[in-house]
């Protein structure tokens, strides 16, 4: 999973002629080799992040082209990932 995450991200800062940073692709390699195929699970913390992000910005009038790095994302979602698996973890053991 960590091979094919890399392999996806630097096919994508090959398109996007630098759009996604090195370090990005390097955090979420290490991370999808940690988690193997929960990464997925990554996604949506990651997304919501991302649309407020955006909705921030059209509303204070920066625009979309207002760059932010996607590294604070990444390690907010899986911070949050942690939060909810130990929360839920917690709650089946003493059910």
């Amino acid at each position: 999973m960590g091979l094919f995450v890399f392999l996806l991200h630097l096919v994508l800062a090959v398109i996007t002629n630098g759009g996604v940073g090195g370090g990005d692709i390097k955090l979420m390699s290490v991370m999808a080799f940690m988690m193997g195929f929960n990464v997925t699970f990554l996604v949506l913390p990651l997304a919501v992040m991302m649309v407020l992000t955006a909705i921030y910005c059209i509303t204070t009038r920066k625009g979309l082209k207002y760059t932010v790095p996607l590294a604070p994302y990444i390690f907010l979602s899986y911070i949050t990932l942690l939060v909810l698996e130990c929360y839920f973890e917690r709650r089946l053991i003493n059910v």
